[in-house]
């Protein structure tokens, strides 16, 4: 009878733990979720119009809050780090045992998903009303040397945006990711190219923006 009451108690044991099924950490540390953390990042952008390029250099640091049932990023904004911060945006992060969803003004990106794997893609956009884009995963593991001359050690990049015309257009969205810290750069290029005869397929820009963001400071929990 004694052995029977400890089977019993022993498969209920295996069931209540196959039923909380926890997410394995080491696939999370990529995002490193966790309510405290912030990340400050140095931003470099250019916007093109005919014959003009503007320039600019600021600072960007979020701040993670748990929000219950998620997560909320608070963005801030300053052109210099002894200034005081201005509040630019605030999203939200959903996670579940498959993917990390981001909502940000109401739309919503599937920016991560489980478990990380050299050439793994999905559709980015399946629960937003924006085109059908595949996100991959590329790169796994591997060490990566940032614009601010930070060198990580195992980073994963997101490619969420490269349709690879030099011609017409070119609209190009990565992410690289460290393990244990989160996101450490982003890059983003979306030019119109120049179209009369004199320029044709010369990659001149006419009209479009690129912007790096990369990381030069976190503290985490």
């Amino acid at each position: 009878m004694r052995l029977i009451f400890w089977c019993v108690l022993s498969l209920v044991a295996i069931s209540c733990t196959d039923k909380v099924n926890p997410l394995p950490q080491p696939e999370l540390s990529y995002m490193n979720l966790t309510a405290g953390n912030t990340w400050t990042y140095s931003v470099e952008e250019n916007e093109y119009t005919p014959g003009n390029v503007v320039s600019s250099l600021y600072y960007l640091k979020d701040s993670l809050v748990d929000a219950g049932n998620g997560y909320s990023v608070y963005r801030f904004r300053t052109v210099d780090l002894d200034q005081d911060w201005d509040l630019e945006l605030v999203w939200n992060i959903e996670v579940s045992e498959q993917r990390v969803l981001f909502t940000i003004d109401d739309k919503i990106s599937i920016n991560w998903v489980f478990p990380p794997k050299e050439g793994k893609t999905w559709i980015g956009t399946a629960f937003s009303q924006d085109p059908v884009q595949e996100f991959r995963m590329e790169e796994v593991g591997i060490s990566f040397l940032s614009k601010e001359n930070i060198d990580f050690d195992q980073t994963t990049r997101v490619t969420q945006w490269n349709n690879e015309d030099f011609i017409v257009e070119l609209e190009y969205r990565t992410e690289v990711f460290q393990k244990d810290i989160g996101l450490v750069e982003s890059e983003e290029k979306n030019y119109i190219y120049c179209q009369e005869p004199s320029c044709l397929g010369d990659q001149q820009v006419d009209v479009g923006f690129d912007k790096v963001i990369s990381l030069v400071e976190w503290n985490l929990n």
